[in-house]
């Protein structure tokens, strides 16, 4: 616990020169922390937030074909919504949809994010 702490800490220090460092610090701190507990890079899923939403957790995208993508890593809720509930995440609630999505890159890593993938493998 003590460790989550200090790299909740101290990674936002190692993210200033990232073009997150504007961001409000208690965002990219629960990034982080999410992050961890899902055993997800934190500097990666701070690039992949950055390149989906630019770090609105709240952002709802429509240029999809079908649904809408929610959040800060604009879970598409046709594809994901049905397995999401099954594990009790409500995707139009923007701490919901990041948890989930963090989830998923655990589970799946870049796979749905690769139309992304121009801009997030520019912080790699």
């Amino acid at each position: 616990m003590k460790l989550l702490i200090i790299l909740s800490i101290l990674f936002p220090l190692s993210a200033l020169a990232a073009p997150w460092k504007d961001t409000n610090p208690f965002v990219i701190s629960y990034i982080t922390n999410l992050a961890i507990e899902y055993q997800v890079n934190p500097h990666t899923a701070l690039a992949l937030v950055w390149c989906e939403s630019r770090m609105k957790m709240g952002a709802v995208g429509t240029l999809s074909r079908v649904g809408k993508d929610r959040g800060g890593l604009q879970v598409n809720d046709f594809y994901h919504g049905k397995r999401a509930k099954e594990m009790g995440f409500d995707l139009t609630r923007s701490e919901d949809s990041l948890e989930y999505g963090m989830w998923l890159f655990a589970e799946q890593g870049f796979r749905p994010w690769l139309s992304s993938r121009k801009c997030w493998q520019k912080f790699l």
